[in-house]
């Protein structure tokens, strides 16, 4: 363990075991706080044993408590190798064992300690990456940061409290803490904690749509970090300016993704993880799922690696999307299940698995399931962001269709498409395959046509919702198979079909026998009974 010192080691821990518990609890209690003294003089490596050094001195102190010793001197030695344990497991990014850390050391603090607000902040910051909660430590930790006149402090606990906030669904919430973040350093001169609120409203700015804005304030953050060099916030910054500029139509963004992850990785930095997954969405926007699921696989394992749960949980859900698309449904449905049983779900996950069931559910002929999916999911979206309100609104429009519900089936596809014209700021993707088919079948394609003639940017969704709308389905179905869509495609399949039908038998035969291959390969029995009716015909 310590160059140039003898070290002993016991055979089997078993031998330790016996041999630790043969000596008495005060004894046990002096060599604890001897070794921890020890580590701290007779290395230079004191940071990278603060965990060693913390397990010591709570050791020491617990035996001396059993023993009924004085404990005041070991309660302050222990308090801050816990605190200094705390510290160096945040570093490397151990947000679970941080939390213990903070917590045990929290615990020994004196309640008046002018250190023990930015120790609430520390254990805030661990109880959110590990646990996505501690909004009450947060909120303390910024109010007590603010009384003593550490403003950098309080807008740092404001940072992450807006985060927490933001992954719970509270959007509203999320955004007022964070302008409150900025009006607190308004007028201080630039600084790590300025320059990262600046970014975090850049991203905020990007979720809610308003890309020019994100982009903006994103450069004037991207400035701060390289006068100042702070390359976390540099690879922060860098993340929102690439996904707002990919949004709007700018393939330049992909790029700026792509260096904000390079940036993010060689500094180790758990920025790397939102880099990932803006990456990945902005690829699979632009309707490559196949590299997506490849970045998103990529980040899953540097989420791991990281100890972040929360990343980890994004990274599930994209599996879900994964598992729907390439045709593995059950373990779709397994792992929604999985989710929501353990608990383990963020606001986002929560409205992917509606999504995702929603469209199994739909395709396998359970309407009841799929309009209860579609209703909750866009009850989750309202209020939140255009990423969720736009997939929802057209799928209930789809599922309103798929029931004969003709009326609200309208209403529905009045609402998306007014909404998506008015949101010429965001991503043309996925969900316009549902709003699609929702809006041919309702006699309103030439509307989603020229939505396509205004969307941003080129996109294989966007060229294949156009196709199915002015019925092309043949090219529809090739470009769903490009982007990497099994059910899309096999949808489309079905509906080429039936118009081959009435003049090309063999051509309508081949592809109802494509349809159906995928149709019963994962279940979906209404449109395989559909398919089979088509083929009876033909």
């Amino acid at each position: 363990m310590v160059s140039g010192e003898t070290s002993y080691t016991f055979h089997h821990v078993l031998v330790r075991d016996v041999a630790y518990g043969q000596i008495p609890r005060a004894a046990r209690a002096d060599k604890h706080e001897r070794a921890a003294e020890w580590l701290e003089t007779a290395t230079n490596r004191r940071q990278d044993l603060a965990e060693m050094i913390a397990h010591h001195y709570q050791s020491a102190l617990d035996l001396a408590r059993a023993a009924g010793r004085d404990e005041e001197r070991l309660v302050e030695h222990a308090r801050t190798a816990l605190r200094d344990a705390g510290r160096r497991a945040a570093q490397l990014n151990a947000h679970a064992a941080a939390r213990r850390y903070y917590e045990a050391a929290l615990e020994l603090w004196p309640e008046g300690d002018p250190e023990r607000p930015e120790l609430l902040l520390g254990y805030g910051r661990a109880l959110a990456h590990a646990d996505q909660a501690g909004a009450d430590v947060l909120q303390e930790a910024r109010e007590r940061l603010a009384t003593k006149g550490n403003l950098a402090g309080a807008a740092e606990a404001d940072i992450e409290l807006s985060d927490l906030l933001r992954v719970q669904g509270r959007h509203n919430e999320s955004f007022a803490v964070l302008l409150r973040a900025r009006e607190l350093l308004e007028d201080a001169p630039p600084s790590r904690p300025k320059a990262h609120v600046l970014s975090k409203l850049s991203a905020f700015l990007m979720f809610a749509d308003r890309n020019e804005e994100a982009i903006r304030v994103g450069f004037q953050a991207l400035e701060m970090a390289e006068e100042l060099e702070l390359t976390d916030v540099r690879a922060h910054a860098l993340n929102n300016i690439g996904f707002a500029r990919a949004a709007l139509g700018d393939r330049g963004g992909v790029v700026d993704l792509e260096r904000s992850i390079a940036i993010a990785v060689e500094s180790n930095s758990p920025e790397a993880l939102r880099g990932y997954v803006n990456l990945g969405s902005a690829v699979a926007n632009l309707g490559d799922l196949r590299r997506a699921f490849e970045l998103y696989r990529e980040g899953r394992r540097l989420a791991e690696r990281f100890g972040d749960a929360r990343g980890v949980l994004w990274f599930s859900a994209e599996e879900i999307y994964e598992c729907y698309w390439t045709g593995r449904w059950n373990d779709a449905l397994s792992s929604i299940e999985q989710l929501v049983e353990e608990g383990r779900t963020l606001h986002a996950t929560l409205f992917d698995s509606r999504l995702i069931r929603g469209w199994i559910r739909l395709a396998r002929g359970d309407d009841a399931g799929a309009l209860d999916d579609a209703s909750a999911a866009l009850e989750a979206a309202r209020g939140g962001e255009a990423q969720y309100l736009y997939p929802a609104l057209s799928f209930q429009a789809r599922t309103f269709v798929a029931a004969g519900l003709l009326e609200e089936a309208s209403s529905a596809v009045t609402e998306a498409l007014e909404q998506w014209m008015s949101g010429a700021a965001t991503f043309s993707s996925f969900w316009l395959a549902d709003l699609a088919v929702a809006a041919l079948a309702r006699g309103r394609a030439s509307e989603l046509v020229e939505g396509t003639d205004r969307a941003l940017g080129a996109s294989r969704w966007v060229d294949a919702a156009r196709a199915y709308a002015e019925a092309r389905f043949g090219e529809a179905a090739l470009l769903y198979a490009e982007i990497g869509s099994a059910p899309d495609e096999a949808f489309a399949r079905l509906r080429a079909a039936e118009t081959l039908a009435r003049k090309d038998r063999n051509g309508a035969e081949q592809e109802l026998a494509r349809a159906l291959t995928f149709f019963r390969s994962v279940g979906a029995e209404a449109y395989a009974r559909e398919a089979e009716a088509v083929l009876a015909t033909a």
